[in-house]
């Protein structure tokens, strides 16, 4: 398991809650992301907002500690730093990247197992919140 804490948004539904987008159909939101660092004392908090389109891909928009975008699809990921030069990766060059709408995808059909095979999924609050 990656040493990745990820808590979006969908975290908080419970198990069984199924949110299963219509093809085409944006689904925002905002997130916080903890990465575990080796030589940090804390982890590494980022928050943002990202846009899931089935069958399309995700924009990862991350404002907070840098500004960063990254745009992940069937044909690889796209990201683009504080504004400068975009950086293209073709997908068979992506390796788990590209996996990662389909495993959103997933979670939003109440299917959470692809997504905590690769992060560890901690939920929070309600399903009114």
């Amino acid at each position: 398991m990656r040493a990745l804490a990820l808590a979006v948004a969908l975290a908080a539904l419970p198990a069984q809650a199924q949110l299963q987008p219509a093809r085409g159909e944006v689904l925002e939101g905002r997130f916080t992301q903890e990465r575990i660092v080796p030589g940090l004392a804390t982890p590494l908090r980022s928050e943002g907002r990202f846009a899931l389109v089935p069958g399309r891909g995700l924009v990862w928009r991350v404002e907070r500690p840098i500004v960063a975008a990254t745009a992940i699809t069937p044909d690889g990921v796209v990201q683009s730093i504080d504004g400068g030069a975009p950086t293209r990766l073709p997908a068979d060059r992506v390796g788990f990247l590209g996996r990662l709408p389909l495993m959103l995808v997933a979670a939003l059909a109440g299917d959470w197992g692809p997504l905590e095979t690769a992060f560890t999924v901690e939920r929070a609050g309600d399903a009114a919140a």
